[in-house]
This record gives C-alpha cells, sequence and structure tokens, in this order.
C-alpha cells in the first residue's frame, strides 16, 4: 500500500515539476517573443496584448497537457533548446541595439565634422545663427538617441510578468 502511495506521490512531483516547467518555457518564449516585437517596431504595440495571449496559451497548455513521461521529457528537452536560442537571441539583440547607437553616434560625428568644415573654414563670420541651430539639431538628434534607449530599458525591464520569468530564470538557473 504505502508503495503504491510512494508512486502516486513521486508521478505527482513528476507532474508538479513538469507544469513548472511548462510554465518556465512559455515565460521564455514569451520573452523571445517580445523581444522580437522591439526589434520589428515600437515598444509599446501591443505589449499588454501579447502578454495576456500568451498567458492564456499557457494555462490552456498546461490544463491540456498529458502525463506521459516521454511527452515531459520531450518537453524538457525542448526547453532547454529554446533556453539556449533565447541566450542566443538576447545576445544578437544587444548586438544590434549596440550598433544601432554605434551608427547613430558615427553619423553625429560625420555631421558635426562636415559643419564645422563648412561653418569654420568656407563662412567663418557668416551665419553664426545657422551654427547655432545646426549646434542645437545634433543635440536634439542626441536626445532622441538617448530617450530611445531609456525607452528600450524601460519597455523590457518595467513589466512585472518580465521581472517574474526572469526571477524564475534565476532561481532555475
Amino acid at each position: 500500500m504505502s508503495t503504491s502511495q510512494e508512486q502516486v506521490s513521486e508521478i505527482e512531483r513528476q507532474l508538479s515539476q513538469a507544469k513548472k516547467n511548462n510554465v518556465i518555457r512559455f515565460r521564455n518564449e514569451l520573452l523571445l517573443k517580445e523581444i522580437l516585437k522591439v526589434e520589428q517596431g515600437p515598444l509599446s504595440r501591443n505589449l499588454d496584448e501579447a502578454i495576456k495571449l500568451k498567458y492564456n496559451q499557457v494555462s490552456e497548455y498546461i490544463t491540456a497537457s498529458t502525463l506521459d513521461i516521454t511527452t515531459m521529457h520531450q518537453t524538457m528537452i525542448h526547453m532547454n533548446e529554446m533556453k539556449s536560442k533565447l541566450r542566443d537571441k538576447q545576445a544578437n539583440l544587444g548586438k544590434r541595439v549596440a550598433d544601432y547607437v554605434k551608427t547613430i553616434l558615427e553619423m553625429l560625428d560625420v555631421t558635426w565634422t562636415v559643419i564645422e568644415q563648412f561653418k569654420y573654414k568656407a563662412q567663418k563670420d557668416k551665419n553664426i545663427t545657422l551654427d547655432d541651430h545646426y549646434a542645437a539639431l545634433v543635440d536634439a538628434v542626441l536626445l532622441k538617441t538617448k530617450i530611445l534607449q531609456l525607452s528600450i530599458l524601460i519597455g523590457t525591464y518595467d513589466d512585472p510578468d518580465f521581472i517574474i520569468a526572469l526571477e524564475t530564470l534565476r532561481m532555475y538557473d
């Protein structure tokens, strides 16, 4: 009698662990899709709808999942693969953002060099107001770049579900 109770408790424990793993996997997939959205457009586009949709899909999947051990094993393997892909995509996104910011800063540098060559060498005494305008334009582009960078960071890390997902990943790593 005690052996079958132990087997039942072991199966329940494995099922519980599988459900936890499924939740983690779907949170990772949600994070991955949100990162792809950041790459494709503005941060605020349908973020809440995507989170709700993924939450509903996860809850439906958990209720529909079976007790089959091979399915659990395959799910864990798939989750590990997705975790690896997520890390790769996070690194790729970080590289792309860094390249984007670097390109904008290089554009600002070239723009400023052109302005200096034109204003200070060709027309040194003329159009002081135009020089101030170009300086303000460069400052505005730099501020917009900083705002974009902060918006990306805030949009990524300000979501409570994202924070919970990160804490869950930290707990299982």
